[in-house]
């Protein structure tokens, strides 16, 4: 009697399906079945002592995001120094780089600036989406971060007794609150908008330090650092929506710019390798990994610069997604973040782990024929 191993019927079921088969002879040999691999693994101990190949981590690629900064750049604070200065000219000329760096790295300049002591309407650029906290131009650049410290689990040993006997205990926290260096290394695209962007943070942060220029009067009065960034650093796997691991600094700052290797030269070489990447260290004071709080203070920045996200990420559960009104948020599925994925907000659903992009309805423009 022919048995048809994918339709079994009452008398063939008791032979199983090719796919019972295959489980069966899978689980005799040293891979053991694939659906179980990692199950039996955490439930018991393999008493066979076979070897059973399980699927090994694979991490994809990382995503790194580093907040934007709070600089005065206003006009009467910034005009009095050489290099600060350059920041003023054709502040309007549409794609204007210099413009672009400004309004990166000072937030409120969209809003308003202060020429000669009065207010004046802010700046404007096609290249800054305002309602975006972080700064894109480092995250689509980045090659390569490092220096992220481990945690180590302090321990205090106790003095050898007469037949050299220890013990030891905890004698500290796992958490990590030093002084670290994060190194980086972007690629120096044309127009260098990276080393503009690292050379005005520097010089900013130094006349803050020299009195020559001041932070905004709330910053001063809260006595908060307004050159520093946080860098959040998210891990993903395939799928490019899944958070695999997240880690974040405390704070971070710009500590070099790398301008002496554009004037150093060997006349003898045509490719002039030092100039296509550009290295930056970061000083970092603490760090910290997986943490549920720091996944909420991603969705907390994106809520500051941006309002629309903010109803998002306020009213997480539940949230009216059948919203039609101009303006409203959409989720990007797959296909269509290949599309628009650099107009899209990230907004990280912590309930699931996984990073999520928005856009505004009215960015989202085709065109059928």
């Amino acid at each position: 009697m022919a048995i048809d191993v994918n339709n079994p019927t009452e008398e063939s079921a008791k032979y199983g399906t090719v796919n019972d088969f295959g489980s069966t002879i899978n689980r005799l040999t040293s891979n053991g079945n694939p659906a179980s691999q990692l199950t039996d693994a955490l439930y018991g101990v393999n008493a066979s002592s076979k070897y059973k190949q399980m699927h090994i981590n694979s991490d994809v690629d990382n995503i790194v995001f580093f907040t934007r900064p709070q600089l005065n750049l206003t006009t009467d604070n910034i005009r009095g120094d050489a290099i600060l200065s350059q920041l003023l000219t054709d502040n309007n000329s549409g794609l204007n780089i210099k413009t672009y760096i400004r309004l990166l790295l000072d937030p409120r300049l969209s809003k308003q600036d202060v020429v000669d002591g009065e207010v004046v309407s802010g700046l404007t650029s096609p290249l800054i989406n305002e309602g975006l906290p972080f700064i894109p131009i480092l995250s689509n650049t980045f090659k390569t971060i490092t220096g992220w410290p481990d945690p180590v689990l302090p321990t205090y040993v106790a003095t050898e007794g007469n037949k050299k006997e220890q013990w030891s205990m905890v004698d500290g926290s796992i958490d990590i609150f030093n002084i670290f260096d994060i190194d980086t290394k972007f690629v120096n695209i044309s127009e260098e908008p990276i080393t503009l962007l690292m050379q005005v943070w520097t010089r900013y942060a130094s006349l803050v330090f020299e009195g020559k220029i001041t932070p905004y009067s709330d910053y001063l009065v809260n006595r908060t650092i307004d050159y520093q960034t946080r860098i959040y650093n998210i891990v993903r796997g395939h799928n490019p929506f899944i958070i695999k691991k997240m880690g974040c600094t405390g704070v971070s700052m710009v500590k070099n710019i790398p301008m002496g290797l554009f004037f150093d030269r060997d006349k003898d070489v045509n490719d002039i390798a030092q100039s296509k990447e550009i290295d930056f260290r970061f000083e970092s004071s603490g760090a910290d990994y997986n943490n549920l709080r720091r996944l909420l203070d991603f969705n907390l920045t994106i809520a500051a610069f941006n309002p629309r996200a903010a109803e998002i990420v306020f009213n997480r559960y539940p949230f009216d997604k059948d919203e039609s009104k101009n303006g409203s948020m959409v989720k990007l599925d797959f296909n269509l973040l290949n599309i628009l994925d650099n107009k899209a907000i990230p907004i990280i659903d912590i309930e699931n782990s996984t990073l999520e992009w928005w856009i505004d309805q009215q960015d989202i423009q085709f065109t059928t024929y």
